[in-house]
C-alpha cells in the first residue's frame, strides 16, 4: 500500500535561555548564578538532613534491637489505627478513601490492620524504649527547647512564632510538642553516647 502524506507544519520547541531573565522569570532571584546557588545548598541541606533521619533511624533500631518490652496490644491497636488514619487522609487528598482503597485492592479491614501490626509493634517499642531512655537519663523539655520548636514551626508554615504557640495552645497540643521534643532529646542522647566500632 501507498500513502501520500501532507506535511502542514514543522514546530520546534524553543526551550528559554539560562540566563538572569529566565532566573527573574521563574524564581525571586535576581541573577541565574543566585538561583543556581539556592537550588545548590537546599539538595546540600536535603542531603544532610536525609543523612541525619538516617543515623537517627538506626539510633532508635540499636536501641530497641535487644531491650526486652512488653507491648500491651491496645497501644499496637491504637498505633494501626494512627497509620490507617493517616494513610486515609494521604488518600484523601488524592481524592480516594481507605474504604474505596480496600474495595478496589479487594482487602478487608482486618486484614490491612493485619498488614500493619508488625510495624505498629516496631513503632510502639521504639517509643517505649526512647521513653525509658528519657526517663533513666532525667531528660527534660525546658522553655529554650519549646521557644526553638516553636520559632521552626512558624517557619516551616510560614507564620509568627505567637501565632503558632496561640494556635497549639487552643487545640490542646502543648503536651504532645512537649513529648516529641523529649522523644527527640532521647534520641539525641544516644546518639552523643554510641560507641561506633
Amino acid at each position: 500500500a501507498t500513502f501520500d502524506v501532507t506535511v502542514k507544519e514543522i514546530k520546534r520547541k524553543k526551550l528559554a535561555e539560562l540566563d538572569d531573565e529566565f532566573a527573574k522569570d521563574i524564581s525571586e532571584f535576581e541573577t541565574l548564578q543566585e538561583l543556581k546557588n539556592d537550588i545548590e545548598n537546599k539538595l546540600k541541606k536535603r542531603k544532610e538532613e536525609n543523612a541525619q533521619n538516617h543515623l537517627r533511624e538506626q539510633a532508635i533500631a540499636k536501641a530497641s534491637e535487644n531491650a526486652q518490652v512488653d507491648i500491651p496490644q491496645a497501644m499496637i491497636d491504637t498505633q494501626i489505627d494512627d497509620i490507617l488514619q493517616n494513610f486515609d487522609l494521604r488518600l484523601r487528598s488524592q481524592g480516594l478513601s481507605l474504604e474505596k482503597f480496600l474495595q478496589y485492592s479487594q482487602q478487608t479491614q482486618e486484614s490491612i490492620r493485619e498488614q500493619y501490626q508488625e510495624d505498629a509493634k516496631k513503632a510502639v517499642k521504639n517509643q517505649l524504649v526512647l521513653e525509658a531512655i528519657a526517663k533513666a537519663e532525667g531528660i527534660e523539655v525546658e522553655e529554650e527547647d519549646l521557644e526553638k520548636e516553636f520559632e521552626r514551626l512558624a517557619e516551616m508554615y510560614n507564620q509568627k512564632k505567637e501565632e503558632i504557640k496561640e494556635i497549639l495552645t487552643q487545640q490542646g497540643q502543648i503536651d504532645a510538642i512537649k513529648h516529641s521534643i523529649r522523644i527527640d532529646k532521647a534520641v539525641d542522647f544516644i546518639i552523643a553516647n554510641a560507641k561506633i566500632n
